[in-house]
């Protein structure tokens, strides 16, 4: 039995369609491990932004063939295909057995899985000009990895397409759906006859999980596809790939974001930028607070200023000590006061502008933060404060409300001075940074 589970779990991870007409690169991740690349060509055309789609393969498997997403990099010429290998932490045996999937587990996109992500897509990132936002695809453990990751970086993820998973995100609890995820297109799919159970102890059988799981998104307006397979078990299903090519033609044709220098043609919004009076270098002192008093200062500084690209401005920061982080902002079409900021490393923060406050929240491994730039003329406030994301204050499993409470970690801020010569760098008496926005 042991021998045709293994069997089977390295065919769910090396599920490949035609792939021969893409090129494949090996990558090395920050673990050793290999990592397949598929790309319409040798070389990026310097003239295209290309998607992302990361396909993520079964236990016991490798990232080759990207859980048969490979073939997509050959289908459109401004589609590149990852195929990353995730291996389990090796666990302690007479460590007590826990009751759900361990948190640190590629199933429920452990911290350490996505950090390691994420500096494969920056890394391809230096060669290739990528949209700030990916397409996730995996089958079964790769499923429950393509769609919790997206309910934890939702800033990050354009579609996702999740095939037989074994679990899924629910409306309650630690591993709950994201609200803020409510933009992202999910393709849902399982076999009719695939009634085993694939988590831990209440987990339902997989097409009962997967049926329960779409009904979730829809009450809570979420764009979701469900398709079930009849006679088909815990099998990839001949429709998963043309249902995971419609989901990524519909993030190619509604959900493009542009890179710097684009212009989104025909909006009426498209030239709007953050208003004139945040133009200029800010300069000031930042604190970070914990535990009721204060942990360490540092010299900080904002330079906002217009680009080329119609509703961009530079939105640099930088630290005393540190390198700048040339970030940009820009207008969201058709949204009201509602902006991003480019962080130039795959990472897309989404901003709203309330009056003449900036707001926004976001994750960052299993850290909430909420962030608050306010222009008062002369000064810009700021305010970012961290909460632990993944525990209530004594640390249980959150209660089954709609009220979840998360325990308050830190926060960091401080006023920025407009400055009328625009010439010398912050100064370099430097403690620590702070907390990075």
């Amino acid at each position: 039995m042991k021998t045709i589970l293994a069997l089977l779990a390295l065919f769910i991870g090396s599920i490949d369609a035609p792939t021969a007409r893409a090129t494949e690169t090996t990558l090395t991740d920050s673990d050793g491990q290999s990592a397949w690349l598929y790309t319409p060509a040798e070389r990026p055309d310097p003239a295209k932004t290309y998607w992302l789609v990361v396909g993520v393969h079964g236990v016991g498997a490798n990232g080759k063939g990207a859980c048969g997403a490979a073939y997509l990099a050959k289908e459109f010429d401004d589609v590149i295909v990852l195929g990353p290998t995730f291996v389990q932490a090796k666990r302690d045996s007479a460590a007590p057995a826990s009751a759900g999937m361990p948190r640190d587990s590629f199933q429920m996109s452990g911290p350490a899985h996505e950090a390691k992500l994420h500096a494969l897509i920056a890394e391809i990132a230096k060669t290739w000009k990528l949209h700030p936002r990916i397409v996730v695809h995996g089958f079964s453990a790769g499923a429950q990895f393509a769609h919790r990751y997206a309910m934890r970086n939702p800033e990050r993820v354009a579609g996702v397409s999740a095939h037989s998973a074994g679990s899924w995100a629910q409306l309650e609890g630690d591993d709950r759906i994201n609200p803020a995820a409510k933009g992202i297109l999910f393709a849902i799919s399982c076999g009719e006859d695939d009634k085993a159970t694939g988590g831990p102890a209440g987990t339902p059988p997989r097409i009962d999980g997967a049926r329960q799981f779409a009904a979730n998104l829809e009450s809570r307006g979420f764009s979701v596809e469900l398709k079930t397979w009849p006679g088909i078990g815990h099998a990839f299903a001949p429709g998963v790939m043309p249902m995971t090519k419609a989901l990524l033609e519909k993030v190619r044709g509604t959900s493009v974001q542009p890179a710097a220098g684009q212009v989104f043609a025909g909006n009426a919004d498209s030239g709007r930028r953050l208003p004139d009076d945040w133009d200029g270098v800010w300069r000031g002192e930042i604190e970070v607070l914990a535990g009721g008093a204060v942990q360490h200062r540092s010299k900080m500084e904002l330079r906002v200023e217009k680009l080329d690209a119609p509703g961009a401005k530079s939105w640099t920061i930088r630290y005393s000590g540190q390198p700048p982080r040339d970030y940009e902002i820009r207008s969201v079409p058709g949204g009201k006061g509602r902006f991003v900021t480019d962080e130039k490393n795959g990472t897309v923060l989404d901003e709203q502008l309330i009056g003449s406050t900036l707001h926004s929240v976001f994750s960052l491994g299993d850290v909430l933060l909420t962030s608050r730039f306010e222009n008062r003329g002369e000064e810009i406030a700021i305010e970012i404060a961290t909460f632990a994301f993944s525990a209530t204050r004594d640390g249980a499993p959150p209660p089954p409300t709609r009220a979840i409470p998360y325990p308050f970690r830190s926060i960091q801020r401080g006023v920025l001075r407009r400055e009328k010569a625009q010439s010398s760098a912050p100064a370099t008496t430097h403690e620590r940074g702070g907390e990075k926005r």
